[in-house]
């Protein structure tokens, strides 16, 4: 289910998309589209461009991924983004599993040692 911030927010999209290629020659250009885990969302919008511009070309659709994502949250400031990363991201995605995560680094650390001194 959707709610009506994001219903606006893909109608707009698609206006601002519409407003840039208005003037241009679309025949055959190939546009990529983002999204930030929401691939509904992006199969929408690639759906009303190529209904919009049927003589477009290639239209593809590609994951953000952290690391950009992030850079765009923090508006490019590279150690708000690193915090962002690793605070917001690694230390909340093993903060209710920490003692396991713990274990299991330590386990592969001793493992690792066990199989340098069998050589």
């Amino acid at each position: 289910m959707q709610c009506w911030g994001i219903i606006k927010s893909l109608r707009e999209i698609l206006r601002g998309i519409k407003d840039d290629l208005k003037e241009v020659d679309t025949k055959g250009l190939t546009m990529h589209i983002l999204n930030a885990d929401c691939l509904a969302d992006a199969e929408h919008v690639r759906d009303e461009v190529r209904a919009a511009f049927p003589d477009m070309g290639e239209i593809t659709i590609s994951n953000l991924g952290v690391v950009i994502g992030a850079l765009f949250a923090c508006d490019f400031s590279p150690v708000a983004t690193l915090d962002m990363i690793v605070n917001d991201g690694l230390v909340a995605a093993i903060a209710d599993n920490a003692g396991i995560f713990l274990f299991l680094v330590i386990l592969g650390v001793m493992v690792a040692l066990v199989n340098a001194t069998m050589r």
